[in-house]
């Protein structure tokens, strides 16, 4: 592999895209590393903004005693060449190998005051139906909230990754890059796992689909019951984990429909009433209900750009077939009256 193929390779590996068979290959090659294969892969000229701090031969040991006593498993043997390198270049190395994170902890502990190791403390916002909320994060990520959404941030992101919960809705992720912290997103079903990317997740409580939808870079996504499968999608690729059969599957996307919710248009390709209906009470703060339920699985083909409710509505009649009914924050859907 050449010097960008191994680096792919590595911040592949830690954001969790590789496969079993890769992880082995990629951890065996790591290990016949040389002198010279290290330095092109961390060369010195990259850790010179950081103070270096020099560390003997029986600290080096002792850390890694403490990380083969926390998983034997994932380490990567360090022999005496690497005991010559400065600390900095072996915490890339290990941190790149070893999912635990423990190396980390251990470094953040001994070069930072106390003060900078508080308890990481997270807040709930809530996102009533008919609005939106922007958040920029600690790590100038970018998170934009629809509707009926509600989210735990943190007040700032230490350890070896960044972590986030989506409870319940629908949001848009603009994540900055850091190839050594991966950004992870957990909701009710999925786990979202990225490197730095746009995409989007929706997950709402009462819909039997949650999906994720990608515009640029790459995300793994696995589900909340089955954690040993993953899925990885690259732009103009998503996913939708079903609730009820339990199956995840991929799917391909137009990249325009991906955040058309957050520019106020909606664009269906294909889609049920039912999903058009949940898709309109968020951003309405409206309710749907009709008596004939056959109706909900009427299709539409349909791009919306009007912010008033009632425009699409009567769009939604004359496509349909179907007659609508406002009362207060309710809309009521009847079959249409027959033609011929």
């Amino acid at each position: 592999m050449d010097l960008q193929e191994w680096r792919n390779k590595i911040q592949d590996y830690y954001a969790g895209t590789l496969n079993v068979s890769d992880r082995a290959a990629l951890l065996s090659l790591l290990e016949g590393l040389s002198d010279a294969d290290l330095n092109r892969l961390f060369p010195q000229e990259e850790w010179a903004g950081i103070n270096p701090v020099p560390v003997a031969d029986t600290e080096i040991e002792m850390m890694l005693k403490k990380i083969r006593a926390k998983d034997t498993a994932k380490v990567v043997r360090i022999d005496t060449r690497v005991r010559k390198i400065r600390i900095w270049r072996v915490a890339a190395i290990i941190l790149v190998v070893l999912t635990a994170g423990l190396l980390a902890l251990l470094l953040n502990t001994s070069n930072h005051p106390k003060n900078e190791l508080a308890v990481v403390h997270y807040h709930e916002i809530k996102v009533a139906d008919g609005n939106r909320k922007r958040l920029t994060l600690p790590d100038s990520s970018v998170i934009v909230l629809n509707g009926g959404s509600v989210a735990s941030v943190p007040d700032r992101f230490t350890g070896s990754s960044r972590e986030i919960y989506l409870r319940e809705g629908e949001a848009w992720f603009e994540v900055t890059k850091n190839p050594l912290r991966p950004f992870i997103i957990h909701s009710s079903s999925l786990n979202v796992r990225v490197l730095g990317t746009s995409f989007s997740v929706r997950d709402y409580p009462d819909e039997q689909h949650a999906s994720v939808a990608v515009r640029t870079g790459r995300v793994a996504v696995q589900s909340e019951s089955d954690s040993m499968r993953s899925i990885v999608l690259v732009p103009g690729k998503g996913t939708e984990w079903d609730k009820i059969s339990h199956t995840l599957s991929a799917q391909v996307i137009d990249t325009a429909t991906i955040d058309a919710w957050r520019r106020g248009e909606f664009i269906f390709e294909n889609a049920t009433l039912k999903h058009i209906c949940n898709v309109l009470k968020h951003r309405y703060a409206v309710q749907f209900r009709t008596e004939d339920q056959q109706l909900w699985n009427r299709k539409f083909i349909a791009t919306f750009r009007s912010s008033k409710l009632e425009i699409i509505l009567k769009q939604l009649e004359l496509m349909g077939n179907i007659q609508y009914q406002l009362q207060g924050n309710t809309v009521i859907f009847k079959p249409g009256r027959r033609t011929g």
